[in-house]
């Protein structure tokens, strides 16, 4: 058995291979040497992108060969809490904010951006369901299948609804 050990230093990426043979086989392996890449982000997201004014809404992360990590606006540097590639931060946006998460290094940055879009509830009530047709959906209490409406109010104050009415005419 003969061992021996090769110290290589590319100065670019480069794809090594070594070959081992004897007298009655050979085999090869091949392996990628990345010399000083730019930072990857291989994802940036919220967990949703719709949300009420000052509601918790979480940014996670994937990224690779970053040496800082860093969320605009307000939220700033999340080096720390990136373990292994992956990291997360909760925020409290007040208004529909994008958020850019930069991955930085000494050979390069990239960027990436995240939408959270803030909804106002209706200040009136809204019609949420509706079904004109119903020949098999839902059955009512006599076992019939009738049209019907959900009205919601998204209000904290009473609606009084006497003089309005539904017609099929």
């Amino acid at each position: 058995s003969t061992r021996s050990n090769l110290t290589v230093s590319p100065s670019v990426t480069s794809a090594f291979t070594l070959v081992a043979t004897n007298a009655s086989a050979g085999i090869s392996a091949q392996v990628m040497v990345q010399v000083n890449p730019a930072p990857i982000i291989r994802r940036f997201s919220a967990d949703r992108t719709y949300a009420g004014a000052g509601e918790t809404v979480t940014l996670s992360w994937d990224i690779s060969y970053a040496k800082a990590l860093s969320i605009s606006p307000a939220v700033g540097d999340v080096t720390a809490q990136t373990v292994g590639g992956l990291g997360s931060v909760t925020v409290q946006p007040a208004a529909s904010t994008s958020y850019l998460l930069t991955a930085s290094s000494d050979f390069g940055a990239a960027t990436a951006a995240a939408a959270i879009h803030i909804v106002q509830p209706a200040s009136h009530p809204v019609i949420s369901e509706f079904m004109a047709d119903d020949k098999s959906t839902l059955p009512d209490e006599d076992g019939n299948f009738t049209g019907w409406i959900e009205i919601h109010n998204p209000t904290v104050a009473p609606v009084n609804l006497a003089g309005y009415f539904l017609t099929d005419t």
